[in-house]
């Protein structure tokens, strides 16, 4: 179905979009890094001992993973049991979103 093409493209460049914030902050130059938490270089304004950043990485990472797979998940179950209305008012949300 077109429209979940359209959903899932969308959601993915705002994952991409929330992953590109993440690694800036942290001046991460992978989503690997960031994935697994092993920071190749850090950047020298994080005083903090290296552990404790990439567990703060590797937390934020596990967050923006699970809200985005949580709702692609939800978006193709409704899709499945004949909602298509669900999809029409997520995508509906996502414009507005995306005006502000």
């Amino acid at each position: 179905d077109g429209l979940l093409i359209d959903y899932a493209e969308h959601e993915r460049d705002m994952y991409e979009s929330q992953l590109l914030e993440l690694m800036n902050q942290y001046k991460v130059k992978s989503e690997g890094e960031v994935a697994t938490g092993c920071i190749l270089k850090y950047h020298k304004l994080h005083k903090r001992r290296r552990h404790d950043v990439s567990e703060d990485i590797r937390r934020q990472f596990r967050g923006i993973r699970k809200v985005f797979r949580t709702n692609f998940f939800t978006a193709v179950y409704h899709l499945a049991h004949g909602n298509r209305a669900f999809l029409d008012a997520e995508m509906d949300d996502n414009e507005h979103e995306d005006d502000v």
